[in-house]
């Protein structure tokens, strides 16, 4: 999908600021600088702003971690841990989704809110 220039170019100066402020943040050595709450850039803005580099093809989808990934596509979870080629999710929307082991490629499904992790996907297979 084309985009114009000027979406490009407003991207470009937002991720040279965020990246200017994030480097401040690190400088000034306050973790609390980069809660929402402090008025500073957050880590999740970060995320989404690499997320917005890959939709627009100004980095590829292997720069971002499946933990960004599922960020960007507004998955939440009170536990991820990956542990040799499993993952244990414990999700925040229990209603919808399963919790338990899955696989990295299981994770991928969920970005796109399908799979064994959404509870009532036709695909079998993972979670409880």
């Amino acid at each position: 999908m084309p985009h114009g220039d000027s979406e490009v170019e407003r991207l470009k100066a937002m991720i040279e600021t965020l990246t200017l402020k994030v480097k401040e943040a690190y400088v000034e050595g306050a973790k609390a600088a980069l809660s929402r709450n402090s008025g500073k850039v957050c880590l999740s803005d970060i995320a989404w702003l690499l997320g917005e580099r890959v939709r627009l093809g100004l980095a590829p989808k292997e720069a971002m971690t499946i933990e960004q990934r599922l960020r960007h596509a507004g998955r939440d979870w009170f536990q991820l841990r990956e542990e040799g080629d499993a993952w244990l999710l414990n999700p925040v929307q229990q209603d919808r989704y399963n919790h338990g082991w899955f696989t990295l490629a299981d994770l991928e499904e969920w970005v796109h809110d399908r799979g064994p992790i959404v509870k009532g996907d036709a695909k079998v297979g993972g979670g409880e």
